[in-house]
């Protein structure tokens, strides 16, 4: 009898379960080559990992596994210090959490935007992200201006030599605040950018025949637009929310 714990279901009329290491298939049983896992590995982030260990610019010595739906993460590695790479949206975060394996939690290594809470990520492998990949599969987009991506936690060291094998920047700090600071700062930056890209005042409207503004006509604009066309109104805007932002963590 397998012991089965919910997992990410998608709706509330269907049940995806997560088999725990105990109980699953003994081609899910963990294996002792294996140096880490991917939760989320078809996305964005997910994919770069992957690449970046299996692909031209990886270590041959590196051997990473995508974790399947319906199987606990830190059930396809042997034991504990093998990183569990979680690149999923952070709206999954406090699920992927609970039915990860309770002796690997800490080995969880949470990459993407969110804020971040003491029992899911102080005692493990936080990154904030500070560069972008537009398509799945292509390599990271980033500038001179933009921060450093700043990693905290177990496993820092190892995700920080990864992630500069794509020339990206990297801080590694060993400072809880300073983590969940740089995650709020991205958070919010995030939502003022969203923002800018769907306002777009400048922007004449279209008329149909009735009088009513045309909305097939419009177009987000691009980050990079958002610089070029409104980067004294983000810097402003920003400035104000962050006092405002602090409160809340």
């Amino acid at each position: 009898r397998r012991h089965f714990v919910p997992l990410l279901s998608r709706t509330k009329k269907r049940s995806v379960h997560c088999v725990s290491n105990e109980r699953a298939d003994r081609s899910r049983r963990p294996c002792s080559d294996i140096d880490a896992e991917v939760v989320g590995a078809q996305g964005r982030i997910g994919s770069q990992i992957l690449r970046l260990t299996m692909g031209p610019k990886s270590n041959k010595q590196t051997k990473v596994m995508a974790v399947p739906r319906g199987l606990c993460p830190g059930s396809l590695t042997d034991k504990q210090g093998k990183p569990i790479f979680v690149t999923t949206h952070s709206t999954s975060w406090s699920e992927i959490h609970a039915v990860t394996l309770p002796s690997r939690r800490d080995d969880l290594v949470w990459i993407g935007n969110g804020l971040l809470d003491d029992q899911l990520h102080k005692n493990a492998t936080v990154v904030v992200v500070h560069y972008g990949i537009l398509k799945v599969g292509q390599e990271p987009t980033t500038n001179d201006n933009s921060p450093p991506t700043v990693v905290y936690g177990r496993h820092a060291q190892a995700t920080a030599a990864l992630l500069q094998q794509d020339g990206i920047a990297i801080r590694v700090t060993k400072d809880w605040n300073e983590i969940r600071v740089a995650a709020a700062r991205k958070v919010l930056w995030s939502a003022v950018l969203w923002l800018f890209c769907h306002y777009q005042p400048r922007r004449p409207f279209i008329e149909d025949n009735n009088g009513d503004a045309s909305a097939s006509d419009f177009h987000p604009l691009t980050t990079s637009q958002v610089h070029e066309m409104y980067s004294n109104e983000l810097k402003l805007l920003l400035l104000e929310l962050w006092p405002s932002f602090q409160q809340i963590f």
